[in-house]
Order: structure tokens, then C-alpha cells, then sequence
């Protein structure tokens, strides 16, 4: 569960959301996602969170998957991360995960642009201290960005980031709490 700043700051990054649009096609609704053309399977979006585009605004539809069974509407459903991505968004303390997210912003990533996670956090237990590096890639059609996330846990909370643009640009912040 993320707290109230984490998600405030996840509600607003771009890329949240895949659009797709509903055919009827032999009378069963089928959904084209929107940017790649793929279809998408109805019994994948059984937990999802699903708006219907409704007078020019996203209206949030929950699970009523009736509603948006008609032909061609557009509906939205909001992306989620991989479950080591997860768990590392939630580790972080509020201040090291709005400059994480900031930074990805700056370079034109959301973070809902993941497409590879390995968090070597995972494995880090208890109180003991422990010293590492977690690797994250993302993709945001343009380019991509991949970051290695240098961290100890032990007294302090460090953690440094290093992000390297697929176009040669590189930064690097860090935050100790």
C-alpha cells in the first residue's frame, strides 16, 4: 500500500493508462488495444480498474464490464507495475521515491513506462544491514532509460540513482534519511 504522497504523485505520471476500443465481432465484444493493435482478452481485465470514455471525460466504470460492451467505445484501463517493481516503489521513503519519480519525469519516463525490474531488495530482510544494486529499464517508445539504484540499509536509508538515456545522457541523484 502506498501512502498518500506516493500516490498522488503516481496519479498524475503519464502513460497510467492503455485506451483501447471495443468491436463487436460476431456478436462477442472484443477490445483493440489502442497503440499496438493487439487484442486484449475480456477474462485479463477481471481485477483491473476500467474507465469508459463518456461525453469527452473518463468516467470510472469499477467492474461493470457491461457498460463498456458496446461497439465502438473507448475505454481506458490503468496500468499496474510488476510485482518487484511494486515492492521497490513501496520501500522507498516518500522523499528518495518523489525525487526517483521527478528525475524519470525530467527525462520524459513515467514510471508506468517499465518494461524490465530486477530489485535486488527483495532480498534484503529484517533490520539486518544490507548493501546493493537493482536494475529497472524503461521504455517510452522514443528511447530508453536504464537505472541502476545503488542502496544501504542498515543505520541510514541511502540510495543513489544512476540513469543512462539510450541517447548517451546521463544523471545521477541520491537522498540518505
Amino acid at each position: 500500500m502506498f501512502s498518500d504522497v506516493k500516490n498522488d504523485l503516481l496519479h498524475k505520471q503519464k502513460r497510467s493508462f492503455r485506451t483501447a476500443t471495443v468491436e463487436m465481432i460476431q456478436a462477442k465484444p472484443i477490445l483493440i488495444d489502442d497503440e499496438d493493435d493487439e487484442q486484449i482478452s475480456l477474462d485479463d481485465l477481471n481485477d483491473q480498474h476500467i474507465e469508459l470514455l463518456k461525453n469527452g471525460r473518463w468516467v470510472d466504470i469499477g467492474h461493470n464490464k457491461e457498460e463498456y460492451l458496446r461497439s465502438g467505445g473507448k475505454i481506458r484501463i490503468k496500468k499496474t507495475f510488476p510485482y518487484a517493481f511494486h515492492c521497490f516503489l513501496n520501500e522507498l521513503d516518500d522523499e528518495s521515491f518523489i525525487m526517483f519519480v521527478h528525475h524519470l519525469n525530467a527525462l520524459s519516463f513515467s514510471v508506468y513506462d517499465i518494461i524490465y525490474c530486477h530489485n535486488q531488495l527483495l532480498y534484503h530482510h529484517g533490520n539486518k544491514p544490507m548493501k546493493g544494486a537493482s536494475v529497472f529499464i524503461f521504455d517510452n517508445t522514443d528511447s530508453l532509460c536504464a537505472v541502476q539504484h545503488f542502496f544501504h540499509r542498515g543505520d541510514k536509508q541511502k540510495d543513489l540513482f544512476e540513469f543512462t538515456v539510450s541517447t548517451g545522457e546521463r544523471s545521477f541523484v541520491s537522498s540518505i534519511s
